[in-house]
């Protein structure tokens, strides 16, 4: 099984479950660190959904964070986020060599 991440009607990943969870479980935690919502729905039917625009949000604010343990703590989970916007064409501060190189490790 697996979770289809969905920006409209395009999959920008497609992880499997646990991998999938383990993202939304992190992702919330930081929701909560940041105070704002990441754009990213519940697991409804196998497909998670993501509004881009609140996306674009979560990312500017936490790339505002200078809190090196926090920002340490939340690197892999920042460096599948760039992914996905990548795929999406929200625009990141990591460097597009960088998300190049991780996006070959997440297939869609």
């Amino acid at each position: 099984m697996s979770i289809f991440f969905i920006d409209g009607e395009k999959t920008v990943w497609n992880p499997g479950n646990s991998t999938a969870r383990l993202y939304l479980d992190m992702t919330r935690s930081l929701e909560s660190f940041l105070g704002v919502p990441s754009g990213l729905s519940k697991i409804i039917a196998d497909e998670v959904h993501i509004d881009a625009g609140l996306m674009r949000v979560f990312v500017s604010k936490y790339e505002r964070q200078d809190h090196q343990i926090v920002l340490t703590l939340a690197e892999g989970h920042y460096l599948v986020t760039c992914v996905l916007c990548s795929r999406m064409d929200i625009p990141v501060s990591l460097d597009s060599r960088r998300i190049k190189e991780h996006s070959a490790k997440m297939p869609i």
